[in-house]
């Protein structure tokens, strides 16, 4: 088998049908070893050319919500009174500092994604 870069969607769906051809293969075996390559090839392109939307934390804590079957009043220890926890969900408010910190230690939703960068052309001097 030939393995070559992954460099278009050609490439890229040659590279594909490779490895559902090798999946399965045992690590460290030659097919094993082949599969882990044509993995990294197509990572690597991947991280290159796809670009991800940037999402809110709030899209974070609705996401996490609707996964866990919660509701708005499920977030009350985490955020504040029903009207805080309201006011955040609709992007009115945004989540403080002792939130991220609850919501990280109480629901386990990492920190990182639940700070928002701020522009300088957003703060108020």
């Amino acid at each position: 088998m030939e393995i070559l870069p992954v460099k278009n969607a050609k490439t890229l769906k040659r590279a594909l049908g490779q490895i559902d051809g090798l999946w399965g293969s045992k690590p460290g075996t030659k097919k094993g070893n082949q599969l882990e390559i044509l993995m990294t090839l197509v990572e690597v392109y991947e991280k290159k050319t796809i670009k991800f939307p940037k999402l809110k934390p709030v899209d974070i804590v609705k996401f996490h919500m609707e996964q866990n079957e919660m509701k708005d009043k499920d977030l009350m220890p985490y955020i504040g009174s029903k009207g805080l926890v309201s006011q955040v969900l609709n992007g009115k408010k945004p989540l403080s500092l002792a939130m991220v910190r609850k919501l990280k230690t109480g629901l386990g939703i990492p920190a990182d994604l639940l700070i928002e960068e701020v522009g300088l052309e957003s703060i108020a001097v």
